[in-house]
């Protein structure tokens, strides 16, 4: 993942200031409507009601768990594929400006970024805010606890300069965020947050750390170095339709309309296209054929998302394209794959909008 920029200024006055002057390209109109999203996009490919309605129900868990009592105003986000850098700095994939409600974001980093405008602080902590915005942002991380070993006061003190030079580890500070709140639940998250919006941040986290934990800093990092398993599903894995693969076969019949509220799109990059995915449980090791039959331009893929040796990511986001895609059928394909016993995801896409039908078997 790209470490995120993020701008600083302090009112809409100040973003529409500096939007005026930058020389940037008019902002995109704002074409999607939900009930916690305005969203507006500078690519043609049409954004699919499973989108739509994932993107409103992260906005929704955020603001519940960091910010019960906040507006009711929604966000407003931008989702960049070009125009990312006329906006925030030239590495970031998503900014949002403080005071505004308002981000812009490439699509796998939309609900990140929206942990940051919600939390709104000052941004001196980020070892804290920054696990938290991967935490909430539904991130799945595998991490070795142990790494963090002698290392929390450091982490929890890391100064502008080293943020900015990269020495902030993602998967560090967000599979730290996932332990604290796996262990003591959203209410830790929410005191969290509130003091990260103070402008001693690092003391107020640091107070609320040992007051969540009963425990003297060094006590909690001994805790969770001993403690902490390696994985942490995304937060919104769960929500994710479940087949369980047990010594028989299975035949599956998914339909695509981007239409559908399960239907995302588009896929990775703003690319047409439309898919469904279904987590697919492997009790024990076995070897299984994949059939598939469907309409043209259809696909699946078999995925291993939490694959040692892999980096995790957000199931949301379709046609991928890591080392963590076993295989990809299309439409009369046949494959045998060797399965481990673990969790995989099965990805129904078409590369292209419509209504499309997809068979799929799989067979001992």
């Amino acid at each position: 993942m790209s470490e995120l920029g993020r701008h600083h200024a302090p009112t809409r006055w100040a973003l529409a200031g500096l939007l005026a002057g930058s020389g940037c390209q008019p902002l995109p109109e704002i074409e999607h409507e939900t009930e916690h999203l305005r969203l507006g996009t500078d690519f043609d490919a049409p954004v699919c009601a499973g989108t739509l309605a994932m993107l409103d129900r992260a906005v929704g868990r955020i603001a519940a768990s960091l910010d019960p009592d906040g507006s009711d105003e929604p966000f407003v986000v931008y989702w960049l594929e070009d125009e990312l850098p006329d906006y925030c700095d030239d590495d970031a994939t998503g900014c949002f400006y403080p005071g505004t409600r308002i981000a812009f974001a490439q699509g796998d980093s939309i609900a990140h970024e929206l942990v940051h405008a919600t939390i709104d602080s000052p941004g001196h902590a980020y070892f804290v805010e920054e696990g938290m915005a991967e935490l909430y942002g539904g991130t799945p991380v595998r991490h070795d606890p142990r790494d963090l070993r002698g290392e929390l006061l450091t982490q929890l003190a890391l100064s502008r300069r080293d943020y900015d030079h990269g020495r902030l580890s993602y998967d560090q500070a967000a599979h730290f965020a996932h332990w604290v709140r796996e262990t003591e639940g959203d209410g830790a998250m929410l005191r969290l947050a509130a003091a990260l919006s103070g402008e001693d941040g690092e003391t107020e986290i640091l107070d609320q750390l040992e007051g969540i934990f009963d425990m003297t800093p060094w006590g909690i990092e001994q805790t969770y170095v001993r403690e902490a398993p390696r994985l942490f599903p995304g937060l919104y894995d769960a929500r994710l339709p479940t087949q369980r693969l047990e010594e028989g076969s299975l035949w599956l019949s998914v339909s695509l309309d981007c239409n559908d509220d399960e239907v995302l799109g588009p896929l990775r990059g703003a690319e047409e296209g439309m898919a469904r995915l279904l987590r697919l449980e492997v009790p024990r090791p076995r070897t299984t054929r994949l059939l598939m039959e469907g309409d043209p331009g259809t696909w699946v893929e078999l995925v291993a998302p939490y694959a040692p040796g892999q980096r995790p990511y957000p199931p949301w986001w379709p046609a991928f394209d890591q080392e963590g895609r076993m295989t990809r059928l299309e439409p009369g394909h046949r494959v045998s794959v060797m399965l481990e016993a673990g969790t995989y995801l099965l990805v129904f896409g078409a590369s292209r909008v419509g209504a499309a039908d997809i068979d799929l078997q799989v067979l001992r």
